[in-house]
């Protein structure tokens, strides 16, 4: 008898695990098809597709590929192209102090030793080595020239403006779904705000010293893009070419690659478009790059209500050792 009562027992005990189990399946389930249906909800049907893209050329100027960006050997010339496609707003403009010019008097790069063997690996190849960025890259080389993405919601002031570089926990979803770190990476970015979605894809590849990136946008609010280039020596040098008002090329020469250059061109209908070339003495500390930009924020030089890089007006700095563009795509019809 109670041995019959011991198994009745631990039939209904059984019962109730299963039904315990079911029912959390169903809560799951329920749960994930709540979270699906609440952003289709807030997404909108209209948005702004935007590709920002880097090729390299060979000497004989064919191309590998559209908007692409990249760094050759010493024998070819490479050239970063970029391409951005939105629609233009109008708005009036507002007035901001004019930054000082950009010092570093104390830069500082990682003495740390490099985690492989002398001769293992070429040095003036290029690589997804910045790992505390969205997207960068750099060679292994110590005094390697540094390539960055950053990216902003548009705003009038730079008053409390939140730069997106540096992986940090501020809502952005990220991760690189296919990469080697070393010779290519495909890494889908979504950045999320008051029920606004800006989805954007890195994608590169490596093939001996060139490298190409394609950036692809999708957003519905109003968002700029700054790509930057910047050296960490106090030798090499680089050059801007201008058309029209827009930077479209920057020649330059560090050592131990020899030269190069890149080419910067948009498609289509933009917001706004702006640079910055200038010279940080001695050189830059990569640490800084944030303030860098945060400090160079001017109203845009159109009729929107947009702010852009600038250089507050100063003259070109005859030995610059930085550059950057921006590109500012809108996703509100």
């Amino acid at each position: 008898m109670e041995k019959s009562k011991v198994i009745q027992f631990v039939f209904i005990a059984l019962i109730g695990v299963i039904c315990i189990i079911i029912l959390s399946l169903v809560v799951a389930i329920l749960v994930k098809v709540y979270q699906k249906d609440d952003t289709s909800e807030n997404s909108t049907t209209t948005t702004t597709t935007t590709t920002l893209s880097l090729t390299s050329m060979s000497s004989s100027g064919s191309s590998m590929g559209n908007f692409t960006s990249g760094i050759l050997p010493t024998t070819s010339n490479p050239i970063i192209t970029s391409a951005v496609t939105s629609s233009i707003t109008i708005s009036p403009t507002t007035t901001m102090e004019i930054p000082a010019s950009p010092k570093c008097p104390n830069p500082q790069k990682s003495n740390l030793p490099l985690a492989s063997l002398p001769g293992a690996y070429d040095t003036l190849s290029w690589g997804t080595f910045r790992a505390p960025l969205y997207f960068g890259l750099r060679m292994r080389h110590s005094d390697s020239p540094l390539f960055g993405l950053m990216w902003f919601r548009q705003t009038t002031t730079a008053h409390n403006l939140v730069l997106k570089h540096y992986c940090e926990d501020d809502g952005v979803r990220c991760m690189w779904s296919d990469a080697d770190g070393e010779t290519f990476g495909s890494q889908p970015i979504v950045d999320v705000k008051d029920n606004k979605t800006t989805l954007f894809s890195t994608d590169w590849i490596r093939v001996n010293r060139s490298w190409e990136a394609q950036i692809s946008v999708e957003t519905n609010e109003t968002v700029a893009f700054i790509f930057y280039f910047a050296y960490q020596d106090t030798v090499s040098n680089l050059s801007a070419s201008y058309s029209v008002n827009t930077l479209s090329s920057i020649n330059g020469n560090f050592v131990p690659l020899g030269n190069f250059q890149l080419s910067f061109s948009s498609t289509g209908k933009i917001v706004n478009d702006a640079s910055l070339i200038i010279n940080i003495e001695p050189m830059l500390d990569a640490g800084i790059v944030n303030e860098l930009i945060l400090s160079s924020f001017l109203p845009c030089k159109d009729a929107s209500s947009n702010i852009c890089i600038d250089n507050g007006g100063r003259p070109p700095d005859q030995t610059p050792n930085f550059a950057a563009i921006q590109f500012t795509v809108n996703g509100n019809f």
